[in-house]
């Protein structure tokens, strides 16, 4: 809940937040049919995934995965603060919230 409320994400606590969300992901193996029954168990699994591979993501990997349909789990709102948390002012940062605000 701080991530999805933060208003500045540095660079060094994307990294940290990406290796803390990482190794949760680790514990998919808890489960005896893995991310299927993680998904049942956890109904904000895809959800809290997306978020912590944004914080390893460029405004490519982003736009790239917004067309992939990656972040289904998450809201154009959701990811909007996001990305205004985690990337200075820029043109390609304009284009994703672009992006973004069409599809909602």
């Amino acid at each position: 809940d701080n991530v999805m409320k933060a208003q500045d994400i540095s660079e060094p606590a994307c990294r940290f937040i990406n290796a803390l969300f990482g190794s949760t992901f680790k514990c998919v193996e808890v489960f005896p049919r893995g991310e299927v029954e993680a998904k049942v168990s956890c109904s904000l699994w895809y959800k809290f995934f997306a978020v912590g591979r944004l914080m390893n993501m460029s405004l490519a990997d982003i736009s790239h995965a917004l067309a992939e349909g990656f972040f289904r789990d998450v809201t154009a709102p959701e990811l909007s603060a996001l990305v205004k948390a985690t990337f200075a002012d820029s043109d390609k940062r304009n284009k994703v919230l672009i992006a973004l605000s069409n599809s909602e």
